[in-house]
């Protein structure tokens, strides 16, 4: 059920399951759900920031010898990392690449216009107006250098990033901004520049290409929370690579909004 406390209360009450209290069997039973890779499968979508991190932390990977390794919520600079395109020099140009169907453009691959339903690129313009499954053809060219699919556009996801006051607390993973600020207003990747291992904005930092990705900055000192990649539409801001919206709460769930798991 959506929602077990008043699903329990009605069932006691009336001895019976209704919909507007006990949901309608298509939330995930977060206590038990785990995540995997799997082919034309849809996004896990519409979980919080902790759903996301404890269905990361009860799923695993197991190696030919039967290893097993625990999964986690990636950091910002995990996701950063995995999501790289391949472009070595930062011109928009994709050096590096298998996976890419020999699309060597990154404007091309992340471009919104014009809206269609079959070109082979990330799925950043709106139509259809759903997330795509793994291995859908229509996103086939969109992966990174490292095959992870999907990282820019499809559904918006989170990592382990928070902040309060516009200063980035401990991950918990990592600790690589701890303690940093961050803009308080929005930008561009042609406004600002940034630190490349976790693609936060930095006075100073590196020049990038200029192309669509956008930092979204809170709009609140209250603790907000990060999102990394953009979704299928502007929701989340312009998707991309170096796209960041850190203006989300810990209780915010949308169908535009999903996870991976790292490890």
């Amino acid at each position: 059920p959506s929602n077990p406390g008043s699903c329990f209360e009605s069932v006691s009450a009336t001895n019976t399951i209704t919909p507007s209290n006990c949901g309608d069997g298509t939330a995930l039973p977060t206590t038990d759900t785990i995540a995997k890779s799997a082919p034309l499968t849809a996004p896990f979508a519409n979980l919080r920031q902790g759903d996301a991190i404890f269905t990361c932390m009860r799923s695993q990977l197991t190696d030919v010898d039967g290893v097993k390794y625990r999964l986690h919520l990636p950091s910002a600079a995990e996701w950063t990392k995995a999501a790289d395109w391949g472009d070595v020099d930062m011109d928009g140009v994709i050096d590096q690449n298998a996976y890419t169907g020999g699309a060597t453009s990154i404007a091309a691959l992340q471009a919104t216009l014009p809206a269609d339903g079959a070109t082979y690129r990330c799925h950043v313009d709106g139509n259809p107006a759903s997330p795509y499954s793994s291995a859908d053809a229509n996103t086939s060219n969109c992966f990174s250098r490292y095959g992870a699919e999907n990282m820019v556009g499809n559904v918006a996801e989170w990592v382990l990033e928070r902040e309060g006051g516009y200063v980035l607390s401990d991950n918990g993973v990592d600790g690589i901004s701890y303690g940093r600020s961050i803009p308080t207003t929005n930008g561009t990747i042609a406004t600002l520049t940034f630190d490349m291992l976790s693609a936060l904005p930095l006075t100073n930092g590196a020049t990038l290409y200029a192309d669509y990705d956008a930092y979204t900055a809170p709009t609140t000192t209250d603790a907000r929370y990060g999102l990394r990649g953009g979704a299928y539409d502007s929701t989340y801001g312009n998707p991309g690579r170096f796209s960041i919206h850190v203006n989300s709460s810990e209780y915010t769930k949308n169908p535009k909004l999903g996870f991976r798991c790292s490890y």
